[in-house]
């Protein structure tokens, strides 16, 4: 997909503009106030690494250790690879459709073609339906408004390290909450190395409520996809 390349090039593009916006000129007051709330993440964060020199305190340095290296880790894929992104997506689309019926899976498709869905335009084996609905996500306008808001927030603190490294805290707390939530969905990012990326897509899926779908209706499912892909 385009969004590991649209992240990387933005990041480049700004530099020369992070460096100006970091010199003090004037954006909107509610950026400043979000990015400033980074920033104090990003200090206390780094704060926490006192823990490490109290021998009581080895399992909360450890901690944070573990999620500095896995925050990383998932970087090096997301500049590397050009379709992590909708590999997380299509993880999340997965645990949506994965438990239902193929004849429920075709109700689905039936009340999207209704609903007037693109993408829907004939009939899909589960996983072909899962790979459609992914793209659509990532091809939506939510998705391009949850890009560029990590991207701009990043370039406009990208030459301050606290202010990148503030993202670590986002990260691992957005990690945390998909954790108890939806700990199959954890597992699988977990071991594709990519559970510390989960924030920047967030946006996107706390639009709906993704803790029970077995128990929704097709109908239910459908109008939840629609405000995915929107």
């Amino acid at each position: 997909m385009i969004y590991n390349q649209l992240i990387s090039d933005k990041l480049q593009a700004d530099k020369q503009l992070a460096i100006l916006l970091d010199k003090g000129v004037q954006g909107s007051g509610r950026m400043a106030l979000e990015q400033a709330n980074k920033i104090a993440s990003g200090f206390t964060r780094l704060t926490w690494y006192s823990s490490c020199f109290f021998e009581n305190y080895q399992d909360v340095c450890s901690n944070l250790k573990h999620e500095d290296i896995r925050f990383i880790k998932a970087l090096v894929k997301l500049t590397l690879h050009p379709d992590v992104v909708f590999n997380i997506v299509q993880i999340m689309v997965k645990d949506m459709l994965g438990g239902q019926s193929e004849e429920k899976i075709n109700k689905i498709h039936l009340i999207l073609l209704q609903k007037g869905a693109g993408f829907a335009s004939s009939r899909y084996t589960s996983k072909a339906f899962t790979f459609s609905i992914s793209t659509a996500i990532c091809s939506g306008f939510g998705m391009r408004i949850a890009i560029d808001s990590f991207t701009t927030s990043v370039s406009k603190w990208g030459v301050l390290a606290v202010g990148v490294y503030s993202y670590v805290k986002v990260a691992a707390d957005a990690a945390s909450r998909l954790k108890s939530r939806k700990p199959m969905v954890y597992a699988a990012l977990y071991q594709a190395e990519l559970e510390m990326l989960y924030f920047i897509i967030e946006p996107i899926f706390s639009k709906i409520d993704t803790t029970s779908y077995s128990m929704k209706s097709e109908n239910e499912i459908a109008s939840d996809i629609m405000r995915l892909i929107k």
